[in-house]
Parts: C-alpha cells; sequence; structure tokens
C-alpha cells in the first residue's frame, strides 16, 4: 500500500518494557497506570539518541488484580523522528539565489515555510510558486528521502522547517 505522495507504508514497532513492583507498590502502580495508560509518548532508546518514536501506551493486568509486575506495551509508528529539526533562514533577495536543501532522512518531507514579508518566489523544475506571508505547505516543494531539492528563490525572507525520518 502507499501513503502520501508515493510514500510505502511500513508496519508499527512495538516495545516492550517489564516493570518489577517492589512490595507495598501500590500507589506507585495506580500512578503508572494513570498517567501513562491509553496516552501517546514519545521514546528516546539508549542506542539511538538521535531520534525519537511516537507511540501509543498499553499496560497489561490493568484490573482488579494486584500484582508485582506491569508489562507496558508501546505501539509505535515505524518511523524514528530527529530529534533537532532542520531549519534554513533565508534573508530578502531581490535576486534569485540558488538552494539546495537536503533530506538525510529515508522518509519523504514536506516542508513548513513560513514567510516573513513580502511574497517569495520559488522556481523548481521550471514551475513558479508564490507564497505569501504567512506558513505554507506546498508538496511541490517536498523532499525525497535520501536526497536533495533544487531551487531558486527571490523576494521576501522565509524560514524552512523539517525533521527528517529514519526507519
Amino acid at each position: 500500500a502507499m501513503e502520501g505522495i508515493g510514500e510505502p507504508t511500513y508496519e508499527t514497532r512495538t516495545v516492550t518494557a517489564l516493570f518489577k513492583m517492589l512490595a507495598n507498590a501500590e500507589d506507585t502502580r495506580t500512578r503508572i497506570i494513570n498517567d501513562l495508560e491509553g496516552k501517546t509518548v514519545e521514546i528516546v532508546l539508549p542506542n539511538d539518541l538521535n531520534h525519537y518514536m511516537i507511540g501509543r501506551v498499553h499496560i497489561a493486568g490493568v484490573g482488579l488484580r494486584i500484582s508485582d509486575e506491569l508489562l507496558v506495551t508501546i505501539e509505535c509508528l515505524p518511523w524514528r523522528y530527529a530529534r533537532n529539526e532542520v531549519v534554513i533562514s533565508v534573508a530578502s533577495s531581490q535576486n534569485k539565489i540558488h538552494h539546495e536543501w537536503w533530506n538525510r532522512g529515508r522518509r519523504l518531507v514536506v516542508p513548513e515555510i513560513t514567510i516573513e514579508g513580502p511574497d517569495a518566489v520559488f522556481t523548481v523544475n521550471g514551475e513558479t510558486i508564490v507564497l505569501g506571508q504567512g506558513t505554507h505547505l506546498s508538496s511541490a516543494l517536498a523532499i525525497p528521502g535520501y536526497g536533495k531539492i533544487s531551487l531558486a528563490a527571490s523576494g521576501g525572507a522565509f524560514i524552512v522547517q523539517y525533521r527528517e525520518a529514519i526507519l
């Protein structure tokens, strides 16, 4: 199956942790269940501190039964997202300036472009895109995974932001 702009879909990831509870730890157990069950969380794994995963928490045995163990399972999206966004800030210019925006992640990204002043004019593969003041998403400016987009820009100052993702 395909999603987005020709992007393949992948299966979810499962992260599991087993917590051994100390005797008389019912308050801690209840707090863990109340704080996490059903919530969406970001997880940073110790072997990859530069990325995070997003998933929904499920806790086994959330009933009346008191146990000395809690099994926490998190169903995560397949992607690991860069903890730091790519941010490119460009000053206004009346002349066309050549830019290359790189995506070092595997997933295609559509950057968020914020125009801070007068219209900015982008030329990509012979197509002209004019964006006015405000924040925009344009699939014409999508950056393929492990790739780049080459373009010329002129006009108002703008900021480009996107988050790379890997599997």
